[in-house]
């Protein structure tokens, strides 16, 4: 794969799943040239930071294995947006000798336009800072990003005892929070997705299967459902502090994933799905 090919958000977004669900391809040849690629590319935006073209390829390595730039609609460009959050969050906590999450602190209280994308999950982490607001301890950065993680993997999780395919439901997962980070608005990502025909196409599932994922993960984009159970969706509950037990409890939210679901081998028989009907 030449650089040039890299070059293509499609070529890139291919590559970069293929490390995510085979991590030892970061030490082949294919990533060897990203890397390089990324130093290049990056090398005087590090120095404007006071960084070198090695911190640069090493910061691209941390940002380029991140759900949010994997699955953005232009992986370069989200790149790009994490590279300069992240460039200045380091020399920022260079100067001050202070840690990670008081460095965005800062660059979040002088500059919150510029750091609006920071890391892998920041506008999702600040959507679970809203929903965990009344929770107890220290409402930091770190905190949110670490209930940002949880989250995403809850919700893969249930959409797996559901009886989703693992990586369908992995992907499907980092799809709808990339498309909920770049639209920062709940029902406008919903409105992208449900027209989506790609996707599923790619991620071999229906289309009316993605549109119940969609709709089981974000609730309901009408206006008038907003404040209810109906508008709450997975991510929603599963940010205010709803576990996934609770979640498999309700009927609302099983029984149209279960009904959507993939269809699976005939030959063998789902556990996860059972323990999911289970709950009902």
């Amino acid at each position: 794969m030449s650089a040039a090919d890299l070059t293509d958000p499609g070529t890139l977004r291919a590559l970069l799943v293929r490390l995510h669900e085979l991590p030892s391809l970061w030490n082949g040849s294919e990533a060897h040239e990203l890397l390089l690629m990324c130093r290049a590319r990056y090398a005087a935006l590090a120095r404007k930071h006071g960084q070198t073209p090695d911190d640069a390829m090493r910061i691209a390595f941390e940002q380029l294995r991140a759900a949010g730039v994997r699955w953005a609609r232009d992986p370069w460009g989200s790149l790009t947006t994490a590279m300069r959050i992240a460039l200045a969050t380091s020399s920022l906590e260079d100067a001050l000798m202070c840690s990670r999450d008081q460095a965005s602190h800062l660059l979040k209280t002088h500059s919150p336009r510029d750091v609006a994308r920071l890391g892998e999950h920041e506008h999702l982490a600040r959507y679970v800072e809203n929903r965990t607001a009344h929770s107890p301890g220290p409402a930091t950065s770190g905190r949110a990003f670490e209930a940002a993680e949880r989250l995403v993997d809850d919700a893969v999780r249930t959409l797996v005892i559901c009886g989703w395919p693992t990586q369908v439901a992995s992907q499907a997962v980092g799809l709808v929070t990339s498309r909920l980070i770049e639209a920062e608005d709940r029902r406008r990502a919903h409105e992208y997705l449900r027209h989506d025909h790609e996707t599923p196409l790619l991620l071999g599932v229906p289309h009316s299967s993605w549109c119940a994922l969609v709709t089981a993960l974000l609730g309901s984009p009408a206006t008038t459902t907003e404040h209810t159970a109906a508008g709450r969706g997975i991510l929603w509950r599963l940010a205010a502090g709803t576990s996934v037990d609770e979640l498999l409890t309700d009927a609302r939210v099983v029984e149209p994933l279960i009904a959507a679901a993939p269809s699976q081998p005939p030959a063998t028989s789902n556990p996860d799905r059972e323990e999911a009907a289970s709950h009902v």
